[in-house]
């Protein structure tokens, strides 16, 4: 049947690599956090880094570059 949500039949966050652990442990180890939450988290960490303004480093003068010449008259 397809159309209708599943009534918490199984965790949404089971691990599926070779833990060692038995499957029903791996069912009762899984989170509850359903996939559009755990990517929420994601994309607002993304946005608001790219909402950062830049960070651009200070321009310093060097030591060993000569000072422009003054075009004023004394």
């Amino acid at each position: 049947m397809t159309g209708f949500a599943l009534t918490r039949s199984l965790p949404p966050k089971i691990d599926l690599t070779n833990t060692g652990q038995e499957p029903v442990e791996r069912v009762r180890s899984g989170r509850w956090e359903p996939a559009h939450q755990r990517f929420a988290k994601i994309a607002v960490a993304a946005l608001e880094d790219a909402t950062d303004p830049p960070r651009i480093p200070p321009i310093r003068r060097r030591s060993n570059v000569a000072e422009a010449p003054s075009d004023a008259v004394e």
